[in-house]
Parts: structure tokens; C-alpha cells; sequence
């Protein structure tokens, strides 16, 4: 009976914490005056659709995002022939964020990298790839827009 009146008074105390992760009350939209992405046309493509930043190029309090994104691969392992076997597949995220006086207010480098296995078919090979490139990429634009709202909040 001691444990019960314990657990439920912990959770109770747990719950009414009042923590809250960000805090929302406060926060305003982040807005770009403008956006410059440059890299592979069609993984900049999907990043900016993903990001869904907000751009008004009359805002006053705007910010101005220039970045760059690079993707690679690398052969991580071979078999006895010496064929490939294995690529380490590599998204890098490379930003700087400006106020509108042209001053950088926050700037980063991110990346995100998987292994995958490959095999002798070409056409599975680049399907494969590609998939794996759109999970890496959903999950960098999480990382992104997490830390363009904790920095320039």
C-alpha cells in the first residue's frame, strides 16, 4: 500500500512539473528575407521543400540563410574480388544565417551518414541509394530546423 501512495505521489509531482520543452508562448516565426542553397540541384530541391521556411523578403526582422549541401559515398567494404560491397553514404549540411545588416548570427555544420549494403544489380543499387538518401535527408531537415529555432529564438 506504501509503494501505491509513493508511485502515485511521484507521477502526481511528475506531471505538475509545469517543464515544457520549448517554450511556445513566447515564439515567433522564424522568417528569411532570403534563401540560398547551392549543391546537387535535386537534393536542394527536396531540402527546401522539406524545411518549409517561411520567406517575406519586406520583413524587417528577417534573417538570411546561405548554405550548402554535399552528399558523397564511399566504399566501406569490398568482397574477395575487390567489388563493392558496403558504401558509406554521407548528407553535409553547411549553413550560416545573417542578420539583415549582413552580420552572421549563428552558423553550423551538420551532417548524417549511413551504411548500406550494395550488390551486383545497378538499378537496385542507385533505388536503394536514393531511399536512403530521403531518410537521411528527413532526418537532417529535423535536425535543421531544430537548430535554427534554438539559436535565433
Amino acid at each position: 500500500m506504501k509503494d501505491r501512495i509513493i508511485i502515485i505521489t511521484i507521477f502526481s509531482l511528475l506531471l505538475s512539473c509545469g517543464f515544457s520543452p520549448i517554450n511556445q508562448k513566447n515564439q515567433k516565426p522564424l522568417t528569411f528575407i532570403k534563401i540560398e542553397i547551392t549543391g546537387e540541384k535535386e537534393v536542394v530541391f527536396d531540402l527546401e521543400k522539406k524545411l518549409r521556411l517561411q520567406v517575406n523578403e519586406k520583413d524587417d526582422q528577417g534573417y538570411i540563410l546561405k548554405a550548402q549541401v554535399f552528399q558523397s559515398t564511399e566504399t566501406s567494404a569490398t568482397d574477395g574480388r575487390g567489388i563493392a560491397t558496403e558504401e558509406n553514404l554521407k548528407l553535409n549540411f553547411t549553413f550560416q544565417v545573417f542578420d539583415k545588416n549582413n552580420i552572421v548570427v549563428y552558423q553550423d555544420n551538420l551532417f548524417k551518414d549511413k551504411k548500406i549494403s550494395i550488390g551486383d544489380n545497378m538499378n537496385n543499387n542507385q533505388q536503394v541509394r536514393n531511399s536512403e538518401k530521403r531518410i537521411l535527408l528527413d532526418g537532417l531537415v529535423d535536425i535543421i530546423n531544430f537548430r535554427l529555432r534554438a539559436n535565433l529564438n
